[in-house]
């Protein structure tokens, strides 16, 4: 859905021919780091040392990698997991991988939140773990947590805040780097308006491209891209 509301021609080639970018050995290292995250927390605290050791030597699966690449990315999980679980203020976290199904007209929407925090209003905050934040993908993350939030909304669930946590960032300095989503009503609104749209476009078979430098530049099949945008020589 997301990669529909940036460019629906990108959607058509990823979705309907089945074309998809050349992977890098790297391939499972963001996946990995996020399953990790969340079988170190259990009941809201993190696990000992050890056991998070244990996890990551278990649940780091990088299938394109010699053993040696991928001994240096444990490391780096292992590492990054374990900073996190010395901040104060992700001491207790509530849950992790909350499922969310709405729908909107006939159309099911469903997707994964990370984990959340509640406080003693029991206002609930969104976490969405990013392995880094990269600016170009950043209107999509934010989109991303918008539709969480709006879903959460119509439940009538109590929303304080939803913020995006550069993992990476957070482990190398120690403290909390993020990025805090506006979840004003305007917000929520704008969300609907354009999911409404989306849908109405996918039952249409309108794949129109929308080139920008935006979305242009996240665009994973660009270089195939006839419409693509270009900066002016």
């Amino acid at each position: 859905l997301l990669m529909l509301m940036e460019c629906p021609f990108q959607y058509s080639l990823r979705r309907v021919y089945s074309i998809y970018p050349q992977v890098g050995d790297e391939l499972g290292y963001g996946r990995s780091l996020h399953e990790i995250i969340q079988r170190s927390i259990e009941n809201g605290h993190w696990k000992s040392k050890d056991e998070i050791v244990k996890i990551v030597d278990e649940h780091t699966f990088i299938p394109l990698e010699g053993s040696r690449q991928l001994q240096v990315h444990k490391d780096s999980i292992k590492n990054q997991v374990l900073a996190l679980s010395r901040i104060d203020e992700l001491a207790q976290i509530n849950e992790n991988e909350i499922p969310i199904r709405f729908y909107i007209g006939s159309v099911e929407i469903t997707g994964i939140i990370d984990s959340y925090t509640e406080n003693m209003a029991q206002e609930i905050t969104l976490i969405d773990w990013k392995t880094s934040i990269h600016d170009s993908l950043l209107p999509r993350y934010k989109k991303q947590m918008l539709l969480y939030a709006y879903a959460l909304d119509r439940q009538k669930i109590k929303l304080a805040g939803a913020s995006l946590i550069d993992v990476k960032q957070t482990a190398q300095s120690g403290s909390i780097a993020s990025i805090p989503i506006d979840l004003s009503e305007e917000h929520l609104n704008y969300i609907e308006r354009q999911v409404k749209n989306e849908i109405q476009r996918l039952k249409s078979l309108e794949f129109d491209a929308y080139p920008s430098q935006e979305t242009c530049t996240s665009c994973d099949v660009k270089d195939i891209c006839q419409y693509r945008w270009e900066r002016d020589a």
